[in-house]
């Protein structure tokens, strides 16, 4: 489920994400602006450009598996340019929304290091 907000938290409107094709857990969230955002969970990212209103799936279509270990690490520097921490060991990116996404760096499985978040920072020029 997810909860929007539009008067600064004193009301709260629950939105359930079937229309986003999911019924798991949502871990994380990322909003660059009042319109764009992006929430994570096991194997999901759903996109919003109306402020939550509405939600689209935006799967990882990078890798070997579509059902991924997504907890809280999503961010975006604007409503394109985008990162998320897959199976602790992969960063995936994107450059349109979500709507495709590309491994930038993995891990080796078998090692005792694990990636747990990511950060963007300020707009992308």
């Amino acid at each position: 489920m997810i909860v929007t907000t539009s008067d600064g938290g004193t009301h709260w409107h629950a939105q359930l994400a079937a229309n986003a094709g999911t019924g798991g857990d949502l871990y994380g969230v990322d909003f660059v602006d009042g319109r764009h955002g992006w929430v994570v969970g096991p194997g999901v990212v759903l996109a919003t450009s109306d402020g939550g209103l509405t939600w689209q799936d935006r799967p990882p279509d990078a890798g070997p598996s579509a059902d991924r270990s997504i907890y809280d690490s999503v961010s975006f520097a604007d409503a394109r340019h985008g990162w998320i921490v897959v199976d602790h060991h992969q960063l995936l990116a994107t450059s349109d929304g979500g709507t495709t996404w590309q491994v930038i760096m993995s891990l080796p499985l078998q090692t005792d290091r694990s990636l747990t978040g990511v950060l963007a920072f300020g707009p992308k020029s």
